[in-house]
């Protein structure tokens, strides 16, 4: 029996193997429209504006799965923009929220126009924020996830997402939620092995 077990995991798991090719993304992002949400109880009230625009670069690992369904992981460097308060706050200046994500990804092709793919694609994962810290403030970790589509050519990929990164803003009277959501422009080059 035992044998038979560990031949069905065997096979099992060289039929995962034989499903699809390996896929390296590497990415590079921008936006000119991000976001910060700070609680009201934080004393400090944002803009709606940014100073500079936000921009990342990521890596992605995928393996493809099913038919037209690519599964993995990735990681990323994005810097969101200075956060920008009004006038009225005395104290020091924020440090810039920056994040390290590391997230699940998955990407459904939806068909073939040719040599043109569109897609869905989403993330979840954990962001990590926490990297200019001052006396005054820190951030802390939290959630990330995006939804986006594009469009593959060959091995370009041209892409527009919905992300959000999720933190603290730790003070020294408290800690509050602070978010910073974007629209993301991004171009991605693919290698297969």
């Amino acid at each position: 029996m035992k044998k038979i077990l560990f031949g069905l995991f065997a096979l099992s798991t060289l039929a995962f193997g034989a499903v699809g090719d390996d896929h390296l993304y590497f990415r590079a992002e921008f936006s000119p429209f991000s976001k910060y949400d700070l609680d009201s109880g934080a004393k400090v009230e944002n803009k709606d504006n940014i100073d500079e625009a936000a921009y990342g670069i990521a890596v992605e690992y995928t393996k493809d799965v099913l038919y037209n369904l690519e599964v993995g992981v990735g990681t990323a460097y994005q810097k969101h923009g200075d956060f920008q308060y009004k006038n009225g706050y005395d104290g020091e200046k924020l440090p810039d929220f920056n994040s390290v994500p590391v997230y699940l990804t998955g990407k459904y092709k939806i068909f073939n126009v040719g040599q043109w793919t569109p897609y869905i694609k989403a993330d979840i994962g954990y962001s990590f924020n926490d990297f200019d810290d001052n006396k005054y403030f820190s951030y802390e970790d939290g959630l990330y996830y995006s939804v986006g589509l594009g469009v593959e050519i060959e091995f370009l990929s041209l892409e527009m997402s919905y992300r959000v990164n999720e933190g603290e803003l730790k003070t020294d009277h408290g800690k509050y939620d602070i978010d910073n959501s974007r629209v993301m422009f991004g171009a991605a080059y693919r290698f297969d092995f």
